[in-house]
């Protein structure tokens, strides 16, 4: 009996079973990655495959065609875009949750952290729920050589709600002209949400609501409604500015001759 040759296959086959164990757990957690395993054959030479990790890849790919119910994505400031948006596996930034909504769906966005939007998404006949959850989400403006501007979301008949949940620090952030007086051309209809085109249908729906502070800096807009119709609502929440009010967060606004607006509707006094 070969003592050396038996305890070299046993080394070798508890090697093998812990590099199971290994390729088996990148299936159950982290990314959407590809996964690789290595192995010692008989002769205890090492051989190394890589495999596409199937069952995350089909469940995200799942999750991004289905409308008929609400994805729910988690994002943080230490998240990674590679993840799958779980809580415990956070996506990074808004601009890949969001990509997971079809036109027609709807996306439940929980921040794990202070975050900011960055990206243009354009869609159509979504849903956004914000869940703030005691932290606060800075929009951020688009700068260029002749403008800056804000574009976040923009379609038509999509609606965007900001929860807070009543905790303290839920807050929507508008920015402020960042470029101290060296760009002029800020466009006047610069908004969060805006309708699509300039004759797009619009419908655009902006609720604030349970704790949410907004936060003006005097030059953005939270919705526009130039050359559409929109409505803006809330509920418990609040809002702080240098010298606007909460109605010139609405772009656009067409009255009448009695001062009823034409184009926008709200239970709110803007």
């Amino acid at each position: 009996m070969d003592l050396n040759a038996i305890n070299t296959n046993v080394n070798r086959l508890l090697s093998n079973i812990w590099a199971i164990i290994a390729f088996l757990s990148a299936f159950t957690v982290g990314s959407a990655a590809d996964v690789t395993i290595t192995y010692l054959n008989a002769d205890g030479s090492e051989s190394v495959r890589t495999f596409p990790n199937v069952a995350k890849f089909t469940y995200s790919v799942i999750r991004s065609i289905v409308s008929a119910s609400t994805v729910k994505i988690y994002v943080s400031d230490t998240g990674d875009d590679s993840n799958d948006g779980t809580e415990e596996y956070p996506l990074l930034t808004t601009t890949k949750a969001m990509s997971f909504v079809p036109n027609g769906g709807a996306i439940e966005l929980v921040l794990l952290s202070n975050m900011s939007w960055v990206e243009d998404v354009y869609k159509n006949n979504i849903k956004v729920l914000v869940r703030l959850n005691g932290y606060a989400l800075s929009l951020v403006p688009k700068v260029t050589e002749e403008w800056n501007y804000l574009y976040a979301i923009s379609g038509s008949n999509n609606t965007v709600y900001f929860n807070g949940g009543s905790i303290d620090g839920s807050q929507v952030i508008m920015p402020a002209d960042a470029t101290d007086g060296e760009i002029d051309g800020l466009t006047g209809n610069s908004c969060f949400v805006k309708s699509g085109g300039i004759d797009a249908a619009g419908g655009n729906l902006v609720h604030v609501s349970y704790g949410v502070e907004i936060i003006d800096n005097d030059c953005y807009g939270l919705l526009q409604v130039l050359n559409s119709v929109g409505g803006f609502s809330g509920a418990s929440f609040s809002f702080s500015s240098p010298s606007r009010e909460l109605g010139d967060l609405i772009i656009g606004k067409v009255s009448d001759d009695n001062g009823w607006y034409k184009n926008i509707q709200s239970n709110l006094a803007i």
